[in-house]
């Protein structure tokens, strides 16, 4: 009622100066007049109002296409991930069990290795001992064929000239001499150990008075990994600066003796590790 009021008196003030001045009755007809039109403005306000209001309403609890489609779109993107991280996880298990399997396959070969290597060695040993019980058999047949000779040369033994033994020492070579010659032969051992760091670790001849010295030593497969023209000199398991892997190895020696007879002597050694 305020508004109207307002209004009224508004349209009231401004037609005072207005030359005529009308009657309070035809105030009264036009405020009559006017006062429907404002009752019709403010309830064509208040239903434009309600439908506005029923509008956004409908738009906000009616949910959309768009919004359906997204969600469907989101969840057959969660059913993939969901996917793939169970194959992932699958492949996971995979490559865990390969790889343990690869680990079982390292310890066997390892293992079969080291039986290996422990085989190799024991053969190696008893090889040595083989060779070593020969040398003293050698030794031996050497000793008891001398022995005999000396033996009745002492019993029959008399005064000699000293023409004979002038002569007999200005002979080139005794009997017994020549036999021993014959039978002239390096002591070489049949494996060696580099890395033990004692007499062991060196392969070469025991130490004798030799001539025209020269010392082969050739790999399992033909290749040449050791020269030596000095019976000092031996070889320390090592080609071009390398350890050689533990094997049989071939010697080749050859030289001359102290009566100027060449000889040669090869066979086979052992390098352990």
């Amino acid at each position: 009622m305020e508004n109207k009021d307002f209004n009224f008196e508004e349209i009231k003030r401004r037609l005072e100066n207005y030359e005529q001045t009308p009657n309070p009755e035809m105030w009264q007809k036009i405020e009559k007049q006017i006062r429907p039109h404002h009752i019709y403005l403010k309830g064509a306000i208040a239903i434009t109002s309600l439908l506005l209001l029923a509008f956004v309403s409908v738009l906000i609890f009616t949910p959309s296409e768009k919004a359906d489609t997204t969600l469907l779109t989101q969840e057959k993107k969660t059913e993939k991930i969901i996917i793939k991280s169970q194959e992932n996880i699958s492949k996971n298990q995979e490559i865990k069990t390969k790889n343990q399997e690869i680990i079982s396959k390292k310890e066997i070969i390892e293992t079969n290795k080291k039986n290996e290597q422990t085989l190799t060695v024991v053969q190696a040993e008893e090889k040595i001992e083989k060779q070593e019980v020969e040398i003293v058999e050698q030794k031996q047949e050497i000793v008891q064929k001398t022995q005999p000779k000396q033996e009745i040369k002492q019993k029959e033994q008399t005064p000699i000239v000293e023409k004979e033994i002038a002569e007999q020492k200005h002979s080139p070579k005794a009997p017994e001499t020549e036999e021993i010659e014959n039978r002239f032969q390096l002591i070489i051992p049949n494996a060696f150990t580099p890395t033990s760091g004692d007499e062991n670790s060196i392969f070469k001849p025991a130490s004798t008075e030799l001539k025209d010295y020269k010392m082969h030593i050739y790999s399992s497969n033909g290749t040449l990994v050791f020269v030596s023209n000095n019976i000092e000199q031996g070889w320390d398991g090592t080609f071009k600066g390398n350890l050689q892997p533990m094997g049989v190895y071939v010697y080749v020696v050859k030289f001359t003796t102290p009566s100027g007879e060449t000889r040669q002597q090869k066979g086979d050694l052992m390098l352990i590790r």
